[in-house]
């Protein structure tokens, strides 16, 4: 049970740890908040289990700065956080971007400060998400972001280096012997009443901030990897009953066959047992692999005897086919679907397909036919352990319920 003030409305600080931090709101001379316990306004309100920050373009501006923000800034003890690129101190962002000014559409989303400037940022212009350094783009983290899409960002400092993090993955490193720094986080509108059309409330960034934290040890973990980052919010997770993933395995399908061929299920019948798992989430039971088998051979899907094609598949179970993602980094964000990959980097391809599905808290996993079970995403990628061969072995193919 979500817990709420008294009057039954959540705060911020019940969502996010702001104890270390102030709030700059884009009113008054603007107006600095730094006891957010407790504190929400029209800026700065939670949303579901996420904490909005709002700036409209006719909002008040700092010193220094042309353009409003509704922002974080990182505070210590109650003073003005100071540090320098040789200390170990890292700052951990899920979020996402959610509305743009209407004519100058920019807005950046978490900083690394200096006593004079900004040192990098997270920006957003149209479509278009980056890290700028200096007012240059210096490396390109999405060239087609969506709004609403959530993501992840770590800023990292040690040893005379920042680095930063997307969606778990090192995306720019910047070395030098940087002092006075701190982090910001929330939204920094890029835009004001000068270069707009509608000078008013209505016209505003937003960002929604799902964790926010800091952490000042490079060897203490702090996440894992965002599962949900990287695909529109929300996921789409069919509701359904429990369906299993039945275990090819099975000494029961010893003498079942695939189409009217003599491959039998135990050798080769990945591929139809996460048909059959897809097409008992559509029909909302558990379905039989004879069943399915049947559906796939009257629908003329098999060629070659034992082979599957996937369009054909797709109709013979009405479900849609939307092609093959090689890229195995570009996950679906619709479940479940179904993933091919290479069960042992041995004597060539030795191709496998499971189920790749969401669960309800956004994590992503498998279920796998080979033994019937459940395991981490990355099961057969660990097991292989060559990034060239997932490269070219693994992929997506884009069946959807």
């Amino acid at each position: 049970m979500p817990t709420t003030n008294e009057e039954g409305e959540r705060k911020p600080s019940q969502i996010l740890n702001l104890k270390n931090w102030k709030l700059t709101l884009p009113v008054g001379n603007p107006t600095e908040i730094t006891n957010l316990e407790g504190y929400s306004d029209s800026f700065f309100f939670v949303l579901k289990d996420s904490v909005v920050f709002r700036c409209s373009v006719n909002g008040a501006t700092t010193s220094g700065s042309s353009y409003p923000r509704c922002e974080l800034r990182e505070m210590k003890g109650g003073k003005k956080a100071s540090w320098s690129t040789q200390d170990s101190h890292s700052m951990y962002i899920e979020q996402a971007i959610t509305h743009l000014p209407d004519k100058k559409r920019h807005v950046v989303a978490g900083q690394v400060h200096d006593a004079e400037d900004d040192v990098l940022m997270i920006r957003l212009e149209n479509k278009k998400l980056f890290i700028e350094v200096d007012g240059d783009d210096v490396e390109t983290l999405d060239d087609n972001y969506e709004l609403g899409r959530l993501f992840s960002i770590k800023f990292e400092s040690g040893h005379g280096v920042l680095k930063i993090y997307y969606n778990g993955k090192l995306s720019y490193s910047l070395a030098g012997n940087m002092s006075g720094l701190y982090f910001k986080a929330g939204c920094y509108t890029q835009s004001n009443c000068k270069k707009e059309d509608a000078c008013s409330a209505n016209n505003y960034g937003e960002v929604i901030v799902y964790k926010l934290e800091l952490d000042n040890s490079l060897e203490k973990p702090m996440f894992e990897k965002c599962p949900r980052c990287g695909y529109p919010d929300p996921i789409e997770v069919p509701e359904a009953p429990k369906i299993k993933m039945e275990n090819q395995l099975d000494p029961k399908w010893k003498n079942h066959f695939l189409g009217r061929s003599k491959s039998g299920f135990n050798a080769y019948g990945c591929k139809l047992f996460v048909l059959t798992y897809l097409y008992s989430v559509k029909m909302g039971k558990q379905v039989s692999p004879d069943e399915v088998n049947d559906l796939l051979y009257n629908g003329g899907a098999y060629f070659s005897g034992d082979m599957l094609e996937d369009v054909a598949s797709a109709k013979a179970l009405g479900l849609q086919f939307l092609g093959r993602e090689n890229d195995i980094n570009k996950m679906p964000n619709f479940s479940p679907t179904m993933k091919e990959v290479d069960f042992s980097i041995a004597d060539g391809k030795q191709q496998h397909f499971v189920a790749r599905i969401i669960k309800p808290e956004g994590t992503r996993a498998i279920l796998d036919p080979y033994e019937g079970v459940e395991r981490v995403i990355n099961y057969y990628e660990k097991k292989v352990k060559d990034l060239e061969w997932t490269g070219r072995h693994f992929s997506y193919r884009l069946f959807k319920v």
